[in-house]
């Protein structure tokens, strides 16, 4: 008995708590319950195009989640301290990872670290191999090669140099990314006179001296004249071939040149035409597919089969994939691509030196101040 209550107001006042017990576990939206979800994002350092877009996934992520906390790791380009931070936002709860990895083949260990936990692990911008990956959301590798391959051959082609030679400096020597530049120079004639593949477990920091140093190796062996542009695979290697021709006293508008991120820095050379091309990887559409995604799994639904563009062979499974195409970025149409997509700021670009490139290569670029 309860003092004070009589039977008919015990029932009543056990009904009502009850009553309000129920309501309380009954949340609205996406993660159901009041109980907060949490979706880890794991980027390997604050220079990668994903890190630019981070605050981008949190918005998609509020959007589709209003009771889900996004736990962020930066591993300053460290392999150990991705793991590190893995295992410690898994022991914080997290639901979901979302991992762009350091060095895709040690990320396989989160993975599975997190398979033993249930949580399940969305690959973002860089497939993890060898590993039971639930999703992965990037670019699509082919046809980046391929666009790379074509705007580098148009360009040897405008300036009377057709066959090249060219020099290619390749993350790995299989993937995607380099069959469909080797289809695409093989298919309009573009000859390669050296060819140097960078150890794909190196990271993006790695990638730029290891660039470099093969680049010399080609200078020493084929000469100034002997080679008519460059293939690489990223900004990051691009940056590193063209270091690596300055130091030779070769000037870089002579010698085109391609990347891909569209980086700061590799948009502010290829406005300046040190850099032939670069290639936007649709980074805002890859972060706000990750970030849905990652919903998904989080309330254990299937992913919509229309979002599944491919499912790429990891080495262990086909992985349900997102991937979106690559656009050629080049100093005639920054207005068209990361200028609108606010991507690249105005204010970042057009200073300094590079003011005057800006108004070169389209006037209706915003002047800083005014973007």
């Amino acid at each position: 008995m309860v003092w004070g209550v009589g039977w008919r107001g015990l029932v009543i006042l056990v009904a009502v708590i009850l009553v309000g017990a129920v309501a309380a576990g009954c949340g609205s939206g996406s993660g159901s319950g009041s109980e907060e979800k949490k979706i880890a994002l794991l980027l390997p350092n604050e220079r990668a195009v994903r890190y630019q877009d981070r605050y981008g996934f949190d918005r998609k992520i509020e959007e589709e989640c209003p009771n889900c906390k996004v736990l962020f790791g930066n591993a300053q380009d460290s392999v150990k301290k991705q793991q590190e931070q893995a295992e410690q936002l898994l022991d914080e709860g997290a639901d979901v990872l979302v991992v762009d990895p350091v060095e895709p083949h040690a990320a396989s260990r989160i993975v599975r670290t997190a398979g033993q936990m249930d949580v399940p692990v969305v690959s973002y911008a860089r497939l993890i191999p060898d590993s039971p990956v639930n999703y992965y959301v990037g670019v699509a590798d082919e046809q980046l090669g391929q666009l790379q391959a074509e705007v580098l051959g148009t360009t040897l082609k405008e300036e009377g140099r057709k066959s090249g030679p060219i020099v290619s400096i390749t993350i790995g020597t299989g993937g995607p990314q380099n069959a469909g530049a080797r289809r695409t120079f093989d298919s309009s004639g573009v000859e390669i006179a050296r060819s140097y593949a960078i150890d794909e477990s190196v990271s993006e920091a790695e990638a730029f001296a290891s660039a470099r140093r093969a680049m010399q190796r080609a200078i020493d062996a084929l000469g100034a004249n002997g080679f008519a542009g460059v293939f690489t695979s990223n900004d990051q290697t691009a940056a590193g071939a063209i270091a690596a021709i300055r130091a030779a006293g070769i000037d870089p508008k002579a010698k085109p040149t391609t990347g891909s991120g569209s980086t700061l820095p590799a948009v502010k050379r290829v406005l300046a035409g040190e850099q032939g091309m670069s290639a936007y990887e649709a980074t805002w559409q890859q972060s706000a597919t990750s970030a849905k995604v990652a919903v998904k799994l989080l309330n254990e639904e299937t992913v919509p089969s229309g979002w599944v563009t491919d499912k790429p062979d990891n080495g262990l499974k086909d992985v349900p994939a997102t991937l979106w195409p690559a656009t050629a970025v080049t100093s005639i149409n920054l207005m068209s691509t990361v200028i609108p997509y606010r991507f690249i700021k105005p204010e970042e670009l057009c200073v300094g030196r590079y003011a005057k490139y800006c108004a070169e290569a389209d006037p209706k670029i915003p002047a800083p101040g005014g973007a």
